[in-house]
């Protein structure tokens, strides 16, 4: 709360008429409201970049009325998902009575327009990294290094969200029950640290550490680890070098409000060399990206099957093609022009 008010009041200091005020994620919740309160004479918009719970969690948060107003002060309000519209609907209505329709909250200082805009990132930054010679030396020595092996690849944070010890459990099942692909294959799993002065995070890497430990004290061999764990931030140019080696992006988290990697492993790939993305269903992604092959994070035997199936067939040209026009499409850049291009029309209507 106090945060919020230093936010909101140093806003209200700096804002003059006929300006916009884009507001972003969870930690802000209650800046739309303050603002408002204050009477500021400008457009307010807020984007949600998590998932909004369903109506039966929000409940359940002793706070619950207040995010919501404090959201519901914005004359736009978006998000990553139809699923969050969804849920942000349901909640108002039966934590605070709010009548809605499906774009638009019902309030009687005004009406709130709710959007679904799923972010993008910057295909061009990606294309731009690929042509500099550290990447293109990096791929290379990558490509030599495992020659003859298909390449798994995972990039997460280490959060709890991620859901890493489910993907390490689902590929531990997977060596197990495919022998014949043991010696055919290495799964790199980068997990850069987070908040690791937080012991649940702490708790969350050990786990983690004794998962790889176990998987590869039991499947390595003399000459090779089916496992490459990377606990350490891996700068950009190596990671999109590892984008471009990889057969298959195993993206599992167990919830996201969106997820970039995925995307990032698309646009590093590229229209021409169609790889295969494994992506969680509770990821907001998972609506946007046809061609992906869904799992459910928290079965791990439906993963070490899809992964199976995955890595004996050859990528489909067809749904990489539909993944990679979204990617090219759905720019970040374009995300926060159409944004903007909606605060701007509710400036115009007020």
């Amino acid at each position: 709360q106090a945060v919020n008010q230093r936010f909101a009041d140093t806003i209200a200091e700096q804002v003059r008429p006929g300006d916009s005020v884009w507001v972003h994620d969870y930690q802000l919740a209650l800046v739309p409201r303050m603002l408002r309160q204050r009477g500021i004479d400008c457009s307010i918009g807020y984007f949600l970049h998590i998932p909004f719970p369903s109506s039966e969690t929000d409940r359940a948060l002793p706070v619950r009325e207040a995010l919501l107003r404090g959201i519901l002060g914005a004359d736009v309000i978006g998000f990553h998902a139809y699923e969050y519209v969804s849920h942000f609907r349901s909640s108002a209505l039966r934590i605070l009575g709010v009548e809605s329709e499906p774009e638009t909250m019902l309030l009687p200082s005004h009406h709130a327009r709710l959007e679904v805009l799923p972010i993008g990132i910057d295909p061009k930054e990606i294309e731009d990294a690929k042509r500099l010679v550290d990447v293109r030396e990096e791929h290379a020595q990558l490509a030599e290094q495992y020659r003859g092996k298909k390449v798994v690849l995972g990039v997460d944070r280490l959060d709890y969200t991620k859901g890493l010890p489910q993907k390490l459990l689902a590929f531990e099942e997977f060596l197990e029950k495919h022998p014949e692909m043991r010696d055919g294959l290495v799964f790199i799993q980068v997990a850069a640290p987070s908040r690791m002065g937080v012991e649940e995070y702490q708790a969350l890497k050990r786990e983690c550490d004794e998962l790889v430990g176990r998987i590869n004290g039991k499947y390595s061999t003399l000459d090779s680890s089916p496992l490459i764990y990377i606990n350490q931030h891996v700068p950009r140019e190596r990671l999109t070098a590892l984008y471009q080696l990889a057969d298959v992006a195993l993206v599992t988290p167990v919830r996201d409000g969106m997820n970039l990697v995925c995307l990032e492993y698309i646009a590093s790939r590229g229209a021409q060399a169609p790889g295969t993305l494994i992506l969680s269903e509770f990821a907001g992604a998972a609506t946007c990206l046809s061609g992906a092959r869904l799992v459910n994070p928290h079965n791990p035997s439906q993963i070490a099957s899809v992964l199976a199936d995955a890595l004996a067939a050859p990528p489909s040209p067809e749904a990489w093609q539909h993944m990679w026009e979204f990617v090219a499409r759905n720019t970040s850049i374009r995300w926060a022009e159409r944004f903007l291009e909606r605060l701007d029309s509710v400036e115009a209507e007020s």
